[in-house]
């Protein structure tokens, strides 16, 4: 729900500040995120949710 009241696409940065956790813990939740096809990471490392 956190996501959705992100701009898209958003960066790791805007994901981890709108969770209120760290990068350590944010980028393997995004990595999870775009395995199960919840969102997708485009080539300059942006995420869209799908």
């Amino acid at each position: 729900a956190a996501l959705a009241g992100l701009p898209s696409p958003f960066t790791t940065s805007e994901a981890r500040q709108a969770w209120g956790t760290s990068r350590r813990v944010a980028l393997p939740l995004l990595e999870a995120l775009d395995a199960s096809g919840r969102t997708a990471r485009q080539p300059d490392d942006r995420r869209r949710l799908r």
